[in-house]
Order: C-alpha cells, then structure tokens, then sequence
C-alpha cells in the first residue's frame, strides 16, 4: 500500500481508534498538529485512502462518514502479533453439555427431527448458513428436542449461545433475551474475550450490558456510539455473530419467540436474510397458537423467509405409541409388564411429552402401575384432564408449600428466592430450603442457578418446571389476593433496585398494573418507552406508550390531562423517529386540541412546536404557519424564555424557507 505521508498518519490514527466517532477536528490535529489545515485536505486524504481500500463511500466497508461530524473506522482490526483467539472458547459447546448432561436419561424417539437438524447443521458448517423454527404447543417437546440434539452435536469446537424469552404483558425490551444470554456467558472463564469481541464488533450491544461495564468503559463507549440507530445495532449483531462463525460452528437458540419483542425478531429476520458464507445454525421456537392469539409477527416473518427458501420449519408433534412404551421401559426396566401399558397412557396422552410424564408419575403415586395392574383398573380415577392433574399434584404439597408457590406464580415462571421472601415475609433461609427441597425431588420446581441483589444479598434463583404449572397456581389466587401480590411484589422490586429500578420498568409496571396502582404503572410504562427508545426500538416504545395511554383514562380528571398530553407529544416523536410522518401529525395534533380544550398553554405550545418540525420537512407552508400560531398563542405569556424560544424557532424557520 503506498501512500503519502500524511495520509498514512491519517490511517494510521484510524487504526488506533477503530469503531469511535472521531471529529475533523481531531484528525486534522493528529495528523497536520500545530499547522492550519483546512477540511478540504482532510476529505482529499480521506478519498485518497478509499481509492487505494477499493472502499465504496455509499456502502463503506472501512471508512464510514457520519455527516457534520466526522469519520469512524468500522473493520475489524486486529494486533498483527496477536495470537488467533478461538472463538469456540468464547461460547463453548462443551460446557453447556457438562452442566446438563443428566437431562438425557430418558429421552426416545425424534430419530427422523434429530437426522434432518443434523443433516441442517452439516450445511451450515460448510459455510450455507441455516435458520429453522421449532413450531409446537406448549410441552410438546420443542425444548427437549434442542438438548437432544445438542448432545449429538459432534463438530470440532462449536459454539453455542442460547437466549430464552420470558412472557411480560405487552412487548418485551428490546433484544433483552440475547442480551441476558450474552451477560450470562459474561461470567464464564472467557468472559473478558467475550466482551472483547464484542467491543470490536458490536459497541452499541456492550453499552446495553450495563452490569459489565465500569463508569471509564461507559464514558469511552458514548462516544464510539454517538449517532447510533437500530438498523445500526441490528448490523452490528448480525457481524457479531457472523465473527464468530467464521472461526468455528455457532448455534444460536432463541426459545419462546412467542413472548419475543420486535427488535429480537428484526435480528432474526435479518441472519436469515444476509448473504455472506457463515458457519451460523439459528434455531428457533415458538407456540402457534399464542401467536394467534396474541397476533405476534413471528408467524409472518417465518412464512416471509420461508418463501424465500431462507429458513426451515420443523413442526414438533408428539410421540408415536411404540416411542411412548420405549420411554416406560427406560423409565422403569424392572417391571417389563409396564410396556403393556403404553397403549393406554398414549391414548390419554395422544403421545404429548408433558402430558405423558405427569400422567405416569401421577399413575405411579397411585399405585396403578404395579406389575399385577391390568388396563381396566388403570383406567380408573384417572383425571379428565391436564389441569386436574396438576390440582392434584398441588393437593400433595404441605400448606406452607403451597402457599408459597401461589405467591411465586405472582412473581413470574421465575424468581430469585431473596424477592419470593420480601413478598411472603418469611425468612430467606426457609424459603430457599423449601425451593431446593421441591426442586431436589423433582416436584414443581427446578434449580435456575443463582441471583445477586444490589445490596449485596445472594440467594438461589428458581422456576416452574413447566409454565403450567405457574398458570394453574395463579388461577387459583382470588381476585383480590393477585392484586396485593402484584402491589407487594413491585413495592419490594422498587426497594431493592432503588435508583436502577428503571432498568427493570416494564416489569413493574407489569406488576403495578396488576396491582391496580395505576399512577406507578403508568410512570413505569413511560420509562420502559424511554429504555426502548435508547436502543432504538421504537415500536416497542409505541406499545409502553399505547399502554400507559390506556392505564391514563381511568386515572383521576387531575392527573389524566397532563399526562395523556404528555403520552400523545411523546408517541408523536416515536413516530417521527420511524419516519412515520403522518402518524407523527395525527398525534401531535391529538395532543395540542387537547391542551387547548384543558387550557394547557405551555403544553399546546409545545404540540405546535413538534408539528412545525414535521412539516420542515413535508409541508413548509403549512410550518410557517403553524409557528406563527405558536408565536400568537404565546404572546401573552409571562415566561419570557418560552416566548424567546418559540420566536427564535419561528425566525429559523422562516430564515430557510423564506431567505
């Protein structure tokens, strides 16, 4: 590469600072220090050193121009005498099988599903990147089938990193299940590479993962993601991601894209759709019927890359009748006379994994499957249904258990120990002995690992074994007791993460809401539009919004006018950030007829001021007079500031369009 030597100065300072925002100020003192330089030298240099990377300034591959700012490096780059990392080592494979290898003693069947995953997974690893969903009702096995084929899994050196999302009321944060799944694997051995890498290839991510970054990280990343946009956190995924398949076989698992939020459906979408050779196998699942139900995009999406030929579905159903009598005989093999049972269990069961494994414990604790039992007797008292069986098993607990998991269905499919005592008042030793007894034998819960407050308190973290199990706990709360739960639950949240509590705003105005403390979820659901807005997932802030607009109707006259207001000017400015300019109007618009009905002057103003800021740009006449109302409503005001401002605006405007 020859260049000039200031060019190469220039590059060279580039190099030193890849992925940040550097002014033309600052590279004109890097590279031309204590000398008057003006910005047409910088841009020539700039272009001479595009010509010699063959770099498109319309779709740059190395240089990036951010406008009135400056530039940013935006390849990789790497210390010449740096040793390869292994990128299997960042998200190992062999790990994740250590930690769950004593799930697989009774699996069967899915021979023909594991065959056509594996036969998915040998393509992706010859560079053809793979995307498949998991289509299934709930308990049917979609879970299961990912352990067991992630046990099979005999490529040298895969990666795994896989992402659950959790069910929330309305949508959830944006890209939160990958982002949780990424802290996670934070906390293993190569934790420190990870983020690493992640510095090199996805700022904008690592400034989301707060609980991984010191204050010098924060104020450094700031400035690299200045000017960020979600297509920018998307793209910057999608190479995350990529980077790490170009090494060695990644398998990403997205579970429950039911519950997904919009923007971790946008990635998906978009690893589906990028062109560029990657070792990348995408599995992902969710339940049809909740998509309906909750017409969730997922489904759409899915038919779209499906189309294409750009993705796989893989419809999970339940177990054949000889699978069914194979799973008794590895259950039980010393008493051979179960297998004549299979028959019986799967017509109740019609082969449903979860169904099926209930029904024969339950049929076990009855003593109905003994070798001297026939199929008539087995036949009776058998419950109806899945529900009954479950109330049954809820029967065998002790008072104490019982009323301790009604209160834990309150809190979620999962919870920390440390918050499931806040609630029920209880000690936390007690109450973390009964989870891990329950979850030691198997009965309703299982272990999630470990959870750390911000005060320093540490406790064991649990979860319902299935979240049939949360749904028919909860039911069985009375009205008015899910209502005190809820109200508990988010007081104790609030206390605990004290000033961070907006880091966790959609779940407690989740919880408020339930509560009926409509004036804190409504607060809340403002703040998650906010958290949602700052990692430029609009439509997720559209929904809060939507939301907190609902809750706002039933608050009391003196609350509800400034603050519907405040909703409408805040959705209209959503609206503007989606280019969604008539959306924009109909809300800001909304907004200021009702100020003026309230005689709201500063919040009228204000509408009138966010509509001018549309117009600029879609209809000019119709802004100059729309801030010259705004002039004419303020002119008798007191607050001279307003007016300054509001006249100052006005004369902008009217100095780029009128001259």
């Amino acid at each position: 590469m020859n260049l000039p030597p200031k060019a190469f100065a220039l590059f060279h300072y580039l190099l030193m600072h890849p992925g940040r925002l550097l002014t033309k100020d600052a590279l004109l003192d890097a590279s031309w220090p204590r000398r008057y330089v003006s910005e047409s030298v910088l841009k020539g240099c700039i272009n001479e050193l595009r010509k010699v990377l063959a770099d498109d300034p319309r779709s740059p591959r190395y240089i990036e121009t951010v406008a009135k700012h400056g530039y940013r490096f935006i390849a990789e780059v790497k210390p010449a005498d740096s040793g390869r990392a292994d990128a299997s080592e960042l998200l190992p494979l062999a790990a994740y099988r250590a930690w769950h290898s004593a799930c697989s003693t009774h699996w069967v069947g899915r021979r023909n599903d594991l065959a056509w995953l594996e036969a998915r997974l040998e393509r992706a690893r010859h560079g053809d990147r793979q995307l498949v969903f998991f289509t299934g009702e709930a308990g049917i096995g979609k879970t299961t089938l990912i352990e067991m084929f992630l046990a099979r899994v005999n490529s040298p050196n895969p990666a795994l990193l896989r992402a659950r999302c959790v069910e929330q009321c309305g949508v959830g944060e944006a890209f939160m299940p990958l982002l949780e799944a990424l802290e996670r694997r934070y906390r293993d051995a190569e934790g420190q590479r990870l983020i690493d890498r992640l510095r090199r290839h996805a700022p904008t991510w690592l400034m989301q993962m707060t609980s991984v970054l010191t204050p010098a990280d924060k104020d450094k990343l700031k400035q690299e993601v200045l000017g960020a946009t979600s297509a920018r956190m998307l793209r910057e995924a999608a190479e995350f991601f990529e980077s790490i398949s170009s090494e060695c076989p990644l398998i990403l698992v997205i579970e429950d894209l039911h519950w997904s939020d919009y923007a971790t459906l946008d990635l998906i979408s978009l690893l589906g759709r990028r062109r560029a050779r990657a070792q990348l196998f995408v599995i992902a699942t969710y339940r049809p019927v909740d998509v309906i139900l909750a017409q969730h995009p997922v489904r759409r999406i899915r038919q779209e890359l499906q189309a294409r030929g750009l993705c796989g579905e893989l419809a999970v159903n339940g177990l054949c009748e000889d699978e069914v009598g194979e799973y008794l005989i590895s259950r039980y093999p010393e008493e051979r006379k179960h297998e004549t049972f299979s028959s019986s269990i799967y017509r109740w069961t019609e082969g449903h994994p979860f169904f099926m494994v209930n029904l024969v414990d339950h049929l076990l604790e009855l003593g109905r499957l003994s070798p001297h039992s026939d199929q008539e007797s087995l036949s009776l008292g058998i419950p109806d249904n899945l529900l009954e069986m479950i109330g049954a098993q809820i029967e065998r607990l002790n008072m104490f258990e019982r009323r301790l998991l009604e209160m834990a269905s309150a809190i979620g499919v999962e919870w920390s120990a440390a918050l499931l005592a806040a609630v029920s008042g209880e000690d936390l030793a007690t109450v973390e002995l009964c989870c891990e007894e329950l979850s030691r034998r198997g009965q309703m819960l299982k272990s999630c690992g470990g959870d750390e407050w911000a005060d320093g308190t540490v406790s064991g973290r649990y979860g319902f074994r299935h979240s049939l199990y949360r749904e028919v706990f909860y039911r069985r709360l009375a009205a008015g007791r899910r209502m005190q739960l809820h109200q508990s639950i988010g007081e104790c949240l609030e206390i605990v993460y004290g000033e961070k509590s907006r880091t966790i705003a959609a779940e407690l105005a989740n919880h408020f809401e339930q509560g009926r403390q409509l004036s804190k979820a409504v607060v809340y659901l403002r703040l998650a539009a906010e958290n949602a807005m700052q990692r430029y997932a609009n439509r997720e802030a559209v929904d809060y919004i939507n939301r907190a607009l609902g809750l706002s109707e039933s608050l009391p006259e003196t609350e509800r006018s400034a603050l519907s207001i405040e909703l409408l000017l805040k959705r209209g400015v959503v609206k503007r950030t989606m280019d969604d300019m008539d959306g924009a109007v109909e809300h800001f618009s909304a907004g200021c007829a009702l100020a003026r009905a309230a005689d709201q002057r500063l919040w009228e103003i204000e509408a009138l001021m966010e509509q001018c800021k549309v117009f600029y740009f879609v209809d000019r006449s119709r802004c100059l007079s729309v801030a010259a109302e705004a002039v004419e409503r303020c002119r008798d005001l007191t607050d001279e500031t307003i007016k300054i401002q509001v006249r100052g605006s006005c004369a902008g405007w009217n100095i780029n369009l009128r001259g």
